[in-house]
């Protein structure tokens, strides 16, 4: 019995059905217990969804082939593709030409149980072809049966450290440069 308030006090299943001599017979069957966790699946469901959705790194959902099955809206800002392109694409369709062994070499090793998640920087491409470096974790996740099912990625944006990494590494060789040119004059 559910409430005009959104509360349970059980749930049941009817059925009507003839019995001999034109009477009406009734079973009830307590279902309570299922549609509770019914509701808890719902519900769980449905954080996960926010939780992906809303996160503030790029995640997605990556087939054994390297198909985007699904991304949330922050892989949509990082790269410049809507979802409905990315659902076009494969990991390595955005991936900048120097790092395409990195994805499949990483689907290969945990496809044949090598390993199972993996952390690593990789350089790609934006949809109006300037480079992202992003920094990846990925997992490979089971179905029931624990066969491979697909991967999990989150991506976060580290072009700027990543500029600022060799913006620190130009100066210091000019730096050296400069001392090793007065360490010579002073001789």
């Amino acid at each position: 019995v559910e409430y005009a308030d959104g509360r349970v006090s059980g749930a049941y299943r009817t059925r009507a059905f003839l019995m001999p001599g034109k009477r009406l017979g009734v079973a009830f069957e307590d279902v309570t217990a299922r549609k509770r966790a019914e509701d808890a699946l719902r519900e769980s469901e449905e954080r996960f969804r926010m939780a992906f959705e809303h996160a503030s790194i790029g995640m997605c959902l990556v087939g054994l082939d390297g198909r985007f099955l699904q991304v949330n809206s922050q892989m949509c800002v990082i790269f410049g593709y809507s979802q409905e392109e990315f659902a076009r694409k494969t990991v390595n369709d955005i991936t900048h030409p120097d790092y395409l062994d990195v994805s499949p070499t990483f689907i290969k090793r945990a496809r044949s149980g090598e390993v199972t998640h993996a952390a690593f920087e990789k350089l790609y491409r934006h949809k109006e072809g300037r480079q992202v470096w992003g920094q990846v974790t990925s997992a490979l996740l089971y179905d029931r049966e624990g066969r491979p099912a697909y991967f999990i990625s989150h991506v976060q944006d580290i072009t700027e450290r990543k500029r600022a990494e060799d913006d620190l590494r130009k100066s210091e060789e000019r730096f050296a440069t400069v001392m090793n040119s007065m360490e010579a004059l002073m001789y």
